[in-house]
């Protein structure tokens, strides 16, 4: 994976199907390279992202193709974001864990991460892929099913 400090040509074509994502703030995934509107990139992000490239298979040809069903199907779209998110949730949990935080539900900053999550998925961000709820409890489900090291998520 090559992280790359500049906006990719496919930025005005994202920005077109997608109004309400931010240009500050969106990072594309494409073949093997991650594209970054800024400097820095948080690690739960490289995280996503790199999940989005293992989707991609890694393969520039292969992205574009992905690229299409993302664009074409809100289906594909939410299952694919479901377990970049997921990933990159359960990449954070996994940090608190060691920080020696016991159970998820004693933490609220969890289930407060998926009401967000969930926020910008159903938006116009995502071209609407679901309801809040639905997508609350498909991600939920997506790391109770994925994360060996916590309990249910109340």
């Amino acid at each position: 994976m090559k992280i790359v400090k500049r906006k990719s040509v496919l930025w005005k074509f994202w920005f077109l199907l997608w109004p309400g994502a931010d240009p500050n703030h969106t990072l594309i995934a494409f073949g093997d390279h991650v594209f970054i509107p800024g400097d820095s990139i948080r690690e739960d992000l490289v995280i996503h992202e790199a999940v989005h490239l293992e989707q991609q298979r890694h393969s520039y040809i292969f992205a574009v193709f992905w690229y299409i069903w993302y664009t074409l199907s809100p289906k594909f779209r939410l299952e694919k974001e479901l377990e970049a998110y997921g990933e990159q949730i359960i990449f954070i949990l996994d940090g608190a864990n060691r920080k020696g935080r016991k159970s998820i539900k004693e933490n609220n900053t969890i289930n407060k991460m998926i009401e967000e999550v969930s926020v910008l998925m159903s938006g116009g961000m995502y071209g609407n892929v679901g309801s809040k709820e639905e997508i609350v409890l498909k991600l939920k489900k997506y790391i109770e099913e994925n994360d060996r090291n916590f309990n249910k998520l109340s």
